[in-house]
């Protein structure tokens, strides 16, 4: 749990015999402040709100952790129906007891609960509230300025309601007017792809026309966040889980544009830099972003970010083991000594083998030397191990990763190749690629034209 101390304001504490604590738990089930807990030891009775919100950890553990800080085994959290918040029957029990109302992110994002502190100043009931952090100040995660977002508003459920509400366009209409951010929150049990379709059939109704790419972030402020920045139709068809809220940007700052960019296809949901807390991927993947960086070929270390970032896009929901795979598969190029181990073989095919095996070994050796359980470090060799020749599962999809960065790297191909080698290169790469992959390498915008012209021409071909 966080000693950070929030404000917090009250008329009056609440007394020994009654009183009201709203308490917001920030975006972790361990971010209850020091202050709050000790408004919760108190409290007779300790409801949470969780009927108008997805939790991205389970209540049970929420309460573990809460009894485990106060050293306790009998704080029990009582689910509020629905309703009871707006009829204010929770103040009832506060003018003879202490009751607490646990409410997810920060205390006051929502007006019903300051409708809660007004009637409690009309009926001279002792209040005390908690704050902490919200969607409102995480979403600047994803580099957008908290400055330019608008009105936030909501999605609702259309499965939900007769009719089809698409209010929130017209929030997202007004923000659009005066060059602000639209943060969307998406109602309880809304699932992306739903979302999505949501989204552009009210935009084609109100006539909107969206931004060409939209921001989600889910399970923001936890170890499992994810920020996405592409396309409706390609954030459909992704991993995203609840709960999640998506951002209409406007006109971006440079800044802005440049940080996105550089996060719409990394995931950093094994990272904990936030929190100050170098983890065991964090540790792995410094070690070989050193190695890969201080290579003789200066393109040995895009090509490594590249897989990994090709991995993540073909598998939202990679695994560490093959996400440490695509950044580890060619590690052995970074070695001077291990690059000319090309001549030693009589045939390329052995020499490919001969580099799976040893690129698998240096990696898992950094894996070894950072404690990583065995069943990881054994899929780990396994991956890479088998990157050049293929299979199923997890090892096709670092073969096809690593097949795509062919598209990322063309422009040095092309200008250290002949046009014809160039295009059948194309071809053959293209070919390979499955269906899925082939639609993600359609995406890829070349700056140069001339080169955009051939990818083009020579795909129409096949």
């Amino acid at each position: 749990m966080s000693t950070e101390q929030p404000n917090h304001r009250t008329t009056k504490p609440p007394t020994k015999k009654n009183g009201f604590f709203l308490v917001g738990t920030g975006m972790t089930k361990n971010s209850l402040t020091a202050e709050s807990l000790e408004a919760l030891k108190k409290s007779d009775k300790i409801y949470l709100e969780n009927y108008t919100v997805n939790f991205p950890y389970k209540i049970e553990d929420l309460e573990k952790e809460i009894n485990k800080h106060l050293n306790s085994n009998s704080y029990n959290l009582i689910s509020l129906p629905r309703g009871s918040v707006e009829d204010e029957s929770i103040l009832q029990e506060a003018k003879t007891q202490k009751v607490a109302l646990l409410v997810y992110g920060d205390s006051l994002s929502a007006t019903t609960h300051m409708q809660l502190i007004l009637e409690c100043k009309k009926q001279s009931i002792p209040y005390q509230i908690f704050h902490n952090a919200s969607i409102l100040t995480t979403v600047a995660e994803t580099g957008l300025s908290l400055y330019k977002f608008g009105k936030t508003t909501s999605m609702p459920n259309w499965a939900e309601h007769t009719n089809k509400p698409t209010s929130f366009i017209t929030y997202i209409k007004q923000n659009l007017s005066i060059d602000a951010h639209t943060l969307i929150l998406t109602d309880i049990g809304l699932e992306i792809e739903n979302a999505i379709n949501q989204l552009k059939e009210a935009s084609e109704k109100e006539s909107l026309k969206l931004p060409e790419k939209i921001i989600t972030i889910s399970n923001a402020g936890t170890e499992n966040q994810k920020i996405f920045y592409d396309t409706p139709e390609n954030l459909s068809n992704k991993n995203i889980e609840m709960p999640f809220c998506i951002i209409i940007p406007t006109k971006l700052h440079f800044l802005e544009e440049e940080t996105l960019e550089k996060i719409k296809m990394i995931i950093p949901h094994y990272t904990s830099y936030k929190k100050g807390i170098m983890t065991k991927f964090d540790l792995v993947f410094e070690e070989i972003s050193k190695i890969t960086k201080n290579a003789a070929d200066k393109t040995e270390y895009g090509h490594s970010q590249s897989v990994w970032q090709w991995v993540l896009k073909l598998k939202p929901d990679a695994d560490i083991a093959l996400q440490i795979a695509a950044l580890g598969h060619d590690i052995d190029r970074s070695f001077e000594d291990y690059r000319k181990m090309k001549a030693r073989y009589a045939t390329y095919d052995e020499y490919k083998k001969a580099h799976a095996l040893l690129s698998a070994k240096i990696t898992c050796d950094i894996l070894i030397k950072h404690n990583f359980d065995k069943a990881t470090i054994d899929k780990v060799k396994h991956l890479i191990e088998n990157h050049e020749i293929g299979g199923e599962g997890d090892v096709e999809t670092l073969t096809e990763a690593d097949s795509m960065t062919f598209f990322n790297n063309l422009r040095h191909y092309r200008d250290t190749h002949t046009e014809k080698e160039t295009i059948d290169k194309i071809k053959f790469m293209y070919k390979r690629l499955s269906a899925k992959a082939k639609k993600l390498v359609n995406q890829i915008k070349f700056k140069d034209q001339e080169l955009s012209n051939l990818v083009e021409e020579s795909i129409s071909e096949l």
